[in-house]
């Protein structure tokens, strides 16, 4: 249904549930109470920039190539279902103790952080990137039915240590 709407999701059973309502992005999903699995997590490799490859690890991966400083890097993860995912640089956080959320607290398959090295990232605590830094970031998904994952699953890569010598890039004017 587009756009789906809670009775048109409630028409299809009573297991479906509207995620998203009034955000724009409305998923209507079958949450069953027999659900107590937690949302796969993978890489999403397809938003690296060109040229960047990925070393599966045994819980996430790691992007093998090292960021220059003041490139603009996106990366993250896909689930196997409309899933909320966390990010934190803490190791073994729950899901509900990790305050930021990846690119908002709506229900979708991809997952996507941007950012331009160096840069302070995610809510408070704010984790400084920085020049010559090496980087590991634990991410925890939540699924429609309330399950999230047990395991943190890793994404690490390693920012160029040195000066910035690259030239200025005009992004926006205004007058």
């Amino acid at each position: 249904f587009k756009p789906c709407t809670e009775y048109a999701c409630r028409s299809l059973g009573s297991g479906c549930k509207l995620l998203n309502e009034g955000l724009g992005n409305e998923t209507c999903v079958f949450v069953s109470p027999r659900d107590t699995t937690s949302p796969r997590i993978s890489a999403l490799t397809d938003i690296l920039p060109a040229g960047f490859t990925v070393s599966q690890l045994s819980n996430g991966y790691r992007i093998n190539q090292e960021i220059r400083p003041f490139e603009d890097l996106s990366f993250g993860v896909k689930t196997d279902e409309p899933a909320q995912c966390k990010i934190t640089d803490k190791l073994g956080t729950k899901f509900d103790d990790v305050p930021s959320f990846i690119a908002g607290s709506q229900y979708k398959y991809n997952h996507i952080v941007s950012l331009k090295i160096p840069q302070e990232i995610f809510e408070e605590p704010a984790i400084q990137i920085t020049n010559g830094g090496k980087y590991s970031f634990y991410v925890r998904c939540k699924d429609g039915n309330g399950n999230d994952n047990d395991a943190d699953y890793i994404i690490q890569f390693n920012v160029k240590p040195g000066p910035d010598l690259t030239p200025p890039v005009i992004e926006q004017a205004s007058i």
